[in-house]
């Protein structure tokens, strides 16, 4: 998919709290799996909890955000490096930092990298275009590379 998740954590949280990062990440992956399988549902809880959320723009920033989630919430290289140029960028980042992303806290089934990222990117235009006009939970069917 195109989007990532990012847990900012340093090596020694990282080597300190393994199964706690472990925890967070499947609650998070039960989360999307909700949110994928069922996105009217989840926003309606979304803005039960958080009533001053429920407005048309913020619906609309649901529904388009919708497209975005990853299934398997694996990054890529190229989000990476993405990120990492951004953070630099906006000053929150030094230029001496050194990344220590990963996927080791996904334990689940990973899908395979997409077969072309950049038409992916402008097939998601597109259907962005259409999720503008028309609303509604809409998602690009990626290939896979083997």
């Amino acid at each position: 998919m195109l989007t990532c998740l990012s847990l900012p954590a340093n090596d020694a949280f990282i080597a300190a709290q393994p199964k706690n990062i472990q925890a967070f990440m499947k609650a998070v992956k039960r989360a999307t799996d909700h949110v994928l399988a069922k996105p009217e549902q989840a926003y309606k809880t979304y803005t039960s909890v958080k009533p001053e959320m429920a407005s048309p723009v913020n619906r609309k920033i649901f529904e388009r955000s919708y497209a975005y989630f990853s299934k398997d919430l694996k990054n890529v290289q190229r989000d990476w490096e993405k990120v990492t140029k951004y953070g630099k960028r906006l000053g929150v980042l030094g230029e001496d930092f050194t990344p220590n992303y990963t996927n080791d806290f996904l334990e689940w089934k990973l899908e395979g990298d997409s077969a072309d990222p950049i038409g992916d990117q402008k097939r998601m235009a597109q259907l962005q275009k259409e999720t503008a006009a028309n609303g509604g939970f809409q998602r690009l069917a990626v290939s896979a590379s083997a």
